[in-house]
């Protein structure tokens, strides 16, 4: 998450808060600094006091994921983020999973029957991307196992 401020620090606590999607619970939680994180299975709620100068970002904050056998082969994750002197966002991103029951496609008429799902969540799930709270906080492209 990046102060996208022209002039103004962040001010207060910013809280971050992710529920997983069906299928997925929390492995644990790997923070850089700074980060205070409370943990459930079934979600994250994460705050951070620290004040960031405009253009500056908060430490990176990973969350890895188990994945059931039963999970839906794409999962929408949606995380919201909160406080900073900035009005709450929330953004979502969709994530296939291959592997299991995901990796056998229905077959498709003269295209063969190879997976077509890219990606293997077997690690990191995209906890946050592309969040923007006003013009104070917005999320940096969030991290999967190949790390963007």
């Amino acid at each position: 998450m990046t102060n996208r401020s022209v002039s103004d620090p962040t001010t207060g606590t910013v809280t971050l808060t992710d529920v997983l999607p069906q299928g997925l619970t929390v492995n644990s939680t790997h923070s850089h600094a700074s980060w205070d994180c409370d943990v459930s299975l079934s979600s994250v709620t994460c705050t951070n006091d620290t004040v960031v100068q405009p253009f500056q970002s908060y430490p990176l904050l990973e969350l890895n994921v188990n994945v059931a056998e039963d999970a839906p082969c794409t999962v929408t994750n949606t995380v919201t983020l909160s406080g900073g002197g900035s009005d709450a966002a929330s953004a979502s991103d969709s994530t296939t999973i291959t592997g299991g029951d995901c990796d056998t496609p229905a077959p498709v008429p003269d295209e063969g029957n190879g997976s077509i799902l890219p990606i293997d969540l077997g690690g990191v799930l995209t906890m946050f991307n592309n969040i923007s709270t006003n013009n104070n906080i917005n999320s940096p492209g969030a991290s999967n196992s190949s790390r963007r």
